[in-house]
């Protein structure tokens, strides 16, 4: 939720955000701009020229991030999204998301689907075995 308010004659942003946490990364904003439809004026998207940086010491790495094309750092994945004033390519805004339980639910995906598999196999097997067994005693 936010809301502009003028305040000593300026322009203000109020907005209510959760818990802020300290990432272990730094951004920086080289250029944000709009993508149009080849031919014509229609918008595609957006895209935007960071630079990336990891801890405090480390190597700033230009990357380009775009709607629905994340960028991968430190872990964290930054989403992409509506640029501020994307006519003026003054700035975006990001999303930030971090997945720690992903390989979890792999994992699980794995052992469901390996016991789908064992169950029907091994169900099939005891079936056919069973119907020769019934097979070879009806016919002594």
């Amino acid at each position: 939720m936010e809301k502009t308010v003028l305040a000593d004659g300026r322009e203000v942003e109020i907005a209510y955000r959760g818990k802020r946490k300290r990432l272990p990364f730094t951004l920086t904003l080289v250029e944000s701009r709009p993508l149009a439809y080849p031919g014509s004026n229609r918008l595609m998207g957006f895209e935007s020229e960071v630079l990336a940086r990891e801890g405090p010491n480390g190597e700033p790495v230009g990357k380009t991030v775009r709607v629905n094309e994340p960028l991968l750092v430190a872990g964290y994945k930054v989403f992409q999204a509506t640029p501020d004033d994307w006519r003026g390519g003054g700035a975006s805004r990001f999303k930030i998301a971090l997945d720690p339980g992903v390989n979890v639910i792999y994992i699980g995906c794995a052992a469901l689907v390996a016991g789908l598999i064992i169950t029907f196999y091994v169900r099939s097997s005891a079936k056919v075995s069973l119907v020769s067994l019934v097979v070879r005693n009806a016919g002594q």
